[in-house]
C-alpha cells in the first residue's frame, strides 16, 4: 500500500483480480498477503517483520513453494517502491517483483538510491533465481521513475520490463484499470518459469 494507507486500502480489488485469474488458469494456486508497512517505505523494523517474521510464519503455516521460486510481491507507489526495495535486498526470497506508481527514490536524486549499487553488489543472486522485475507507471506519474534502474539492470544481464500507461495519473483505481491485469500475468509467468525451468 501507498504511504498512509493499511492492509486494507487494495488488498480487495487485487486479491479479486489474483482469485479470477487463479480461477481462469492464468495464474498458479497462491496466497496473497497484505501487511501494514505503515509510513516505513518497508525498511526498518516493518522490512524486519516481513523477512524475518511473516514469510517464515506463512511458510511454517501454509503448504507453500518456501523459496524464491515460489514467492513474488508487489505493491502500488510507496508498496511498489517497497517491492523493490525488499527484493532487490533479499534475493534470496523472491524470483520477480512488480511495481505500480513506485519511483527508485520519491525524494532527492534517484542517482543517490543506495538500490542501484545493491543491485550491482546482488547481481549474481538475482541472476541465478532468474529474478525479473515490471515496473509499471503512468504518464502523468513519473514515467521515468526507474529509468536508472531499468539502464543497471539492463547492464548486468536481469530482467526489467517499464511500462508507462496512458492517461494516467497517481490513482490506484487506474493502475488497476489499465495495468493490472499486466502485472499479474507477469508475475504468473516468472512463477511458471521458475517452477518449470526447461520451459
Amino acid at each position: 500500500h501507498g504511504a498512509g494507507g493499511s492492509e486494507k486500502s487494495d488488498s480487495a480489488g487485487f486479491a479479486s483480480r489474483v482469485a479470477a485469474a487463479v480461477r481462469s488458469g492464468r495464474f498458479p494456486q497462491a496466497i496473497c498477503v497484505f501487511p501494514n508497512g505503515g509510513m516505513s517505505g518497508y525498511r526498518g523494523e516493518v522490512e524486519s517483520m516481513i523477512i524475518d517474521e511473516l514469510i517464515p510464519l506463512i511458510d511454517n503455516s501454509y503448504p507453500t513453494r518456501a523459496d524464491a521460486s515460489g514467492r513474488v510481491i508487489c505493491g502500488f507507489s510507496m508498496g511498489g517502491a517497497g517491492s523493490v526495495h525488499l527484493s532487490i535486498s533479499h534475493p534470496e526470497m523472491f524470483c520477480a517483483a512488480g511495481s505500480w506508481g513506485g519511483a527508485l527514490s520519491f525524494r532527492g536524486n534517484p542517482e543517490d538510491s543506495p538500490l542501484l549499487s545493491l543491485a550491482k553488489d546482488h547481481a549474481e543472486k538475482l541472476k541465478r533465481q532468474q529474478f525479473a522485475l515490471i515496473t509499471i507507471n503512468g504518464d502523468q506519474d513519473r514515467p521515468q521513475a526507474f529509468l536508472l534502474l531499468q539502464e543497471t539492470f539492463r547492464d548486468l544481464g536481469i530482467r526489467h520490463e517499464t511500462v508507462i500507461l496512458d492517461d494516467t495519473d497517481h490513482n490506484l483505481g487506474k493502475y488497476y484499470e489499465r495495468g493490472g491485469d499486466l502485472l499479474i500475468e507477469f508475475l504468473a509467468e516468472r512463477l511458471e518459469k521458475t517452477s518449470n525451468p526447461s520451459r
